[in-house]
């Protein structure tokens, strides 16, 4: 995430996390692949997420149905939030993102495109996401 963060040349990026020594580890690479950087505890990270353009779950919250630790009235409206737990495909946090009439991008679309990417390196031929899509999702289709 850093790296593709650092990629979009954004701007300003906030590390929240349990562990800050962690936060801190990661923030120093990515403050060497040029972004501005800051750390916080993961409790603090509401303080941040109003003036967030982009929200991102880097962690394994939401994979139990946790709440998520930002709630909608410290998601910016228009903003876009990204939660990388693929199961359950609708986490607390998106449902917060949703309320708060923020994007939201599903964690499944990240395993879809590793998917993708693995079979065309092992393959040489071009994914068929369409069928990958469809199958990922069963027959219930994409969350709305």
């Amino acid at each position: 995430m850093v790296a593709a963060l650092a990629e979009e040349k954004t701007a300003k990026l906030v590390i929240a996390n349990r562990d800050v020594k962690k936060a801190d580890e990661l923030a120093r690479h990515a403050n060497e692949l040029g972004l501005k950087s800051e750390t916080m505890p993961l409790e603090k990270a509401q303080d941040a997420a109003l003036d967030a353009g982009i929200i991102v779950n880097a962690t394994s919250i939401g994979l139990g149905n946790e709440p998520s630790p930002i709630d909608s009235e410290h998601i910016k409206k228009g903003s876009i939030v990204y939660d990388i737990v693929y199961r359950p495909i609708v986490t607390d946090l998106l449902e917060q993102a949703k309320f708060a009439e923020a994007q939201v991008v599903y964690g499944y679309e990240m395993l879809l495109e590793q998917g993708a990417r693995a079979f065309e390196i092992w393959t040489g031929m071009r994914a068929p996401r369409d069928v990958m899509k469809k199958n990922l999702l069963g027959i219930f289709g994409e969350p709305t």
